[in-house]
């Protein structure tokens, strides 16, 4: 990706997170990453191509941040803190900071849905990896990495609806951590605060 894309989706999010995705224009978006709005047009077709670029972009990079960082985790602990720092706390803290925080979910659930589908498929298969060492106690459990995976992501990725306050949020996280650690046979003692 060649600087000026990154300049306009970084701008793009900036100003999806202001105004929701219903209410942001292409006009907006090319104000915002100081290039014209045909430098903008040549790129993307409309905004909902720009959201699902900024999707994309996002969330492959937090992918790829987390599957860095677990190459030095030493346990299955250490790896959901990463993941949860990376991914389910920062999402949650990225929608309460949206002045629009009801436009930006309904973009995500619509303009990006296929997105978000393909996201969900590498993610389902970097926790699986993780659970990988710990298959005979979530066989045992009557699960497989591959769908205790699926299960965890998905519920970890939806903990921030409906959560009345961040320590309902954070109360949630906890709950899938002590779950997730009980279902692959360990101590559930490990089960820090998230």
């Amino acid at each position: 990706m060649n600087d000026r894309n990154r300049q306009i989706l970084e701008a793009a999010w900036r100003v999806f997170s202001r105004y929701g995705i219903s209410k942001t224009t292409m006009n907006d978006i090319a104000r915002e990453a100081g290039v014209a709005r045909q430098t903008l047009y040549n790129a993307y077709a409309g905004k909902d191509e720009v959201f699902r670029a900024v999707v994309r972009l996002g969330g492959n990079e937090t992918l790829e941040q987390v599957r860095a960082a677990w190459e030095n985790a030493a346990d299955l602990p250490t790896k959901i803190d990463i993941f949860y720092a990376h991914g389910p706390i920062t999402w949650y803290d990225m929608i309460e900071a949206a002045p629009d925080a009801e436009g930006l979910l309904e973009g995500f659930t619509g303009a990006a849905k296929a997105e978000l589908e393909e996201l969900a498929s590498k993610w389902g298969a970097l926790i699986a990896a993780a659970l990988e060492p710990h298959r005979a106690a979530i066989l045992s459990n009557g699960s497989t990495p591959e769908a205790f995976a699926e299960f965890f992501y998905a519920t970890a990725k939806s903990a921030k609806y409906n959560a009345p306050s961040r320590d309902a949020f954070m109360a949630r996280l906890q709950t899938l951590r002590v779950s997730t650690l009980a279902m692959t046979g360990q101590p559930v003692a490990l089960a820090k605060s998230a």
